[in-house]
Formats: structure tokens, sequence, C-alpha cells
């Protein structure tokens, strides 16, 4: 590897066809040409919009060691053909681009992976139009914007702060993450969540967590159980979150999406005795298996409980209405409807069960079974008030007028 020294002053320095290694730490509005081969920029605290670099081919990256707290924006000709800036442990950096710095259809990683936690790396990419970015936070509160494209922001723990901007873009957080973290997805359709290695204590997240995630990853390794509970805003009115734990082994775990009023859920989970519980709109909750409990909440939800004996419950005749109905998909001889939430009779004091019978009679309490040949389902109706009409409908697939494991 050559050494290519520069001084004090503005230097013009060329590199040779192989790997370089640029020592620009005097200081100095320095012009370097990479030229071919991997190669290195050192600017030490020294690096400002007046140096310019172009790395010219192959992996080339600037190399930063100093306080770069205070705002540096670099300039149009400040970067060209350079594919990583690292940052290295001692300092804070605030570090923003200039759409030309990055070539359309090229990537761009900002590394601060090895900072501490009393560091900070703040990288603004919002400028750039037509490449990518890679960027990755240290131990400390990072905090980190994409560009227009699918950018891939890698984090640490710490009160992150992460957001996309346009393109579908991927949030991969090592070792969990906390309530302090907000990431934001942007205009992208399909921005992912991935937390890796997560320990399973409990999560709340709330609106301020995340924005616009379309996709929501929790890889809690074998055996980890854990518990997710979500308010409301933390899924955008009519839009839809999938949520999927993926602990490969018999770790249960627990999603509790009953705050969230005007978005949508998508639940899936591993093997394990798996809780999962929408909102209030048409969710989607189909655990693998395992004895799961799947709560579907308000709106009209598409449960599949999968293999196992699981638990079907409902709480108020609101989870499953007339006018919105539940549908299970594969209901089991094993599997449970749980009614006991329900106050069966509205017209008396205290909290009655139901009683299944072959068709209403005006009498409060009553469940009946009726198959419909015609659609291929089953529909149990409950009626709470008397009236000899459906308060609560929920549709089993196929012909299920004979099961009976039900707690009324």
């Amino acid at each position: 590897m050559a050494t290519i020294p520069g001084t004090s002053g503005d230097d013009t320095l060329d590199g040779t066809s192989g790997a370089d290694r640029f020592d620009l730490e005097a200081g100095g509005d320095d012009t370097a040409f990479g030229r071919k081969g991997f190669d290195n920029f050192f600017f030490g605290a020294e690096f400002t919009a007046a140096d310019h670099v172009d790395g010219g081919q192959s992996g080339d990256t600037v190399w930063l060691d100093g306080d770069y707290r205070h705002r540096l924006v670099l300039g149009a000709d400040t970067l060209h053909d350079v594919e990583t800036i690292l940052v290295l442990a001692g300092y804070s950096y605030n570090l923003a681009t200039d759409d030309a710095n990055v070539g359309a259809g090229t990537t761009l990683r900002a590394d601060g992976d090895g900072l501490s936690i009393a560091d900070r790396l703040k990288f603004d990419g919002s400028a750039e139009t037509d490449g990518d970015f890679v960027l990755a936070g240290g131990a400390g509160d990072d905090v980190l914007v994409g560009g227009a494209q699918g950018d891939l922001f890698q984090g640490s723990p710490g009160g992150d702060v992460a957001r996309g901007g346009g393109g579908d873009d991927y949030f991969g957080l090592d070792l969990g993450m906390d309530a302090g973290d907000r990431i934001d997805g942007g205009a992208g359709v399909d921005d992912t969540v991935l937390i890796e290695g997560w320990s399973g204590s409990p999560l709340a997240l709330t609106g301020k967590t995340f924005r616009n995630i379309d996709t929501f990853r929790i890889d809690a390794g074998a055996g980890v159980a854990g518990a997710i509970s979500v308010g409301d805003g933390v899924t955008a009115a009519g839009a839809a979150m999938t949520v999927t734990w993926e602990s490969f082994g018999a770790g249960d775990f627990a999603f509790d999406g009953s705050a969230e009023t005007d978005g949508l859920f998508v639940l899936n989970s591993e093997d394990g005795a798996d809780t999962l519980e929408g909102g209030r709109q048409d969710d989607t909750i189909r655990p693998a298996a395992g004895n799961d409990v799947l709560i579907g909440g308000g709106g009209a939800d598409f449960m599949i409980g999968g293999a196992g004996a699981d638990r079907f419950v409902y709480e108020t005749t609101e989870d499953s209405s007339r006018h919105h109905r539940d549908f299970i998909y594969d209901l089991a001889a094993e599997d449970l409807i749980d009614l006991s939430g329900i106050d069966a009779d509205e017209t008396a004091g205290g909290d009655q069960a139901f009683t299944l019978v072959s068709a209403f009679s005006h009498a409060a309490g009553e469940a009946v079974l009726a198959y419909q040949p015609g659609s291929y389902r089953t529909l149990l109706s409950l009626d709470v008030d008397g009236d000899g009409k459906a308060d609560t409908v929920v549709e089993l697939n196929g012909d299920n007028s004979g099961y009976g494991n039900f707690v009324l």
C-alpha cells in the first residue's frame, strides 16, 4: 500500500493503481484522487466541505477521528465515488450530504458502529435523490436520516432516531430496542423494522416509537419469551402493519394491539403458546403450531389458529358484530371458543353465561350454531338482549354445526 502524505497547505494528491493511504490530517483544503484500488483517506479532525475526495474505482473509505459535533454540510464537490465514511470513537459527529455525493444507483455507508455510549452520530442524507445509504449507529443516542431511495439502518441499543425518507427502508436493530427509540419509515410502501437477538424484556411501543412502519419482525432466538404492547397511532389510519415473531423454538410471545383504533395488524408467530390480540379494525391473526390464544378485538378479523389446541376469545359483542364478522378459518375439535368475557344477558344483573340452542326464542343469553350450505360456512350467533336478533356473529369455515367446545 502506498502512503501519500499531505501538508498543512492546500494539496492536490494523486493515487496509484493500487490501494493507497492518504494522510490528510495536517489540514488545508485538499484534493485527493484515489484512482484504482481500495483507498483510505485519513482526515482526523480536519475534514471540511472545501476538501475534495474522488475515490475512483473500488471500495474507498474516508476516515474521521475528531470533534465534528458542529454540523458539517458536504458540498457537491466534496465527495465522489466514496463508499464509506468511517467515524472513530471518542467524539461526536454531525454530518450532512449533498445530492451529488452519492452516484445514481450506488451506496454510501456512514459507519458509527464503533462509537461508545458517550458518542453521538448525526447523519442527514435527506438531500440524496438517486443513491442510497447504509447508516450504522453506535451505542449512544444517534440521529440517522436517509434519502429518497431505500436505505438500510443498523443500530445498537440507545435512544436512537431513524427516519427513512422515501423508498422501502430497512431498520435492523441489534439486541433489541426500547421506547426511547423513534423510527419513521417515511414514504415507502414496505418499510421494515427487524429486532435481532431480543432478550424478551417487555416492550411498549407508542405512536412516537413507530411511524410509517409496514413490517415489524422480532428474532428472539430459540426459547426466548416476550411481550409487546402497542398504543394507538403505531399504525396509521387505514394502514396495516405485519408483525412476525420468529423465536425458532418454543418461546411464548404475547402481542397486545388492543389500543389501536384505526390501523390494522397482520399477526404471525412461530411455535409456542402465543397470545395475539388485534385492534379495533379488520386484523389477520395466524400463529403457527402451539396452543395459542387469538383475540381479534373489534372489526372483522380473519383468524387461522394453525396446529395445536387454540383458544379464540371474545370479550364484547363488538368483537364480531353482525356487520363486521370475524372469520375463523381452521376451527378444530380441540380448539376452544371462549365467550365468557361477554355478559350473555344484558337485561339481568351480574354476568350471565350463554345457553346453546337450535334457534332464538326471544330470550336473552342464547347462542345458535347454524350451517349455511351455500357458503360452506357455519354461523355462531349470540343474542344478549332477547330481541331474537344476533348481536354478535362469528363465521366458521366449513360445517361446524356439531362443534361444542365452548366456554359459555
